[in-house]
C-alpha cells in the first residue's frame, strides 16, 4: 500500500465521521417540533385547570424525580403550586 492510497483512504474515513451540515428544512422541522410541545403543554395546563384537576400529579412528580435523578436537575412542571 503506498502512501498516497493510505492518504486517500484516511481521508475517505474523514469524510464519514464529519458531520453534516445544519441545513434550513432541519432547523424549520424543530421549530415546527417545539411550538406544537408548547401548544399542547398549554392545552393540558389550561384543561386541569378548567376540570379542577390537581397541578401536581403522581405521573408528573414520578417525573420530576426521574429527571432530577437522572440529570441532577430539579424542575418543575407546574409553577402554579410551590413544592
Amino acid at each position: 500500500m503506498t502512501k498516497k492510497s493510505k492518504i486517500d483512504k484516511l481521508d475517505s474515513v474523514l469524510e464519514k465521521m464529519i458531520a453534516k451540515p445544519i441545513t434550513l428544512e432541519f432547523l424549520m422541522k424543530i421549530l415546527v417540533m417545539v411550538a406544537v410541545l408548547c401548544v399542547v403543554m398549554f392545552g393540558c395546563s389550561s384543561a386541569m385547570q378548567y376540570f379542577g384537576m390537581r397541578e401536581d400529579n403522581n405521573v408528573e412528580e414520578a417525573i420530576e424525580a426521574y429527571i432530577f435523578h437522572e440529570t441532577g436537575v430539579d424542575i418543575d412542571f407546574s409553577e402554579q403550586t410551590p413544592e
